[in-house]
């Protein structure tokens, strides 16, 4: 019993991160409903969804991570050359807006100590 508890919470909670970043449906207003229910299952009924998204949007912030930066107007704000270097390398099925990310994110600190 114990471990259908501990492993209903776990998916309960994922479920509650995927409403945050309204994944779960198009509307955010179901997103935000379908988060509470969620979050009753995770053990914290009392919670308030649109607190967690704040924090949740300000983590990914915090961290460089991927979810704040859009690759695609970086893609489009360097032109042509940019634009059709990165489609070529992913035509050709090397990683180049993973490989990209990933070394932004490796260097973020140096470029913004504030982090």
């Amino acid at each position: 019993g114990m471990r259908f508890a501990a492993h209903g919470r776990i998916i309960a909670s994922y479920l509650v991160h995927e409403a945050v970043h309204n994944i779960v449906f198009i509307e955010e207003w179901a997103n935000n409903v379908f988060g509470v229910f969620c979050l009753c299952f995770a053990g914290i009924p009392y919670a308030d969804i649109g607190q967690i998204r704040r924090m949740h949007v300000l983590h990914h912030q915090d961290r460089a991570d991927p979810v704040e930066f859009d690759y695609r107007d970086f893609v489009r704000s360097g032109g042509p050359i940019v634009k059709y270097l990165f489609l070529g390398l992913e035509w050709a099925f090397v990683p180049a807006v993973e490989t990209f990310m990933q070394i932004r994110c490796a260097c973020y600190p140096f470029l913004h100590p504030e982090h």
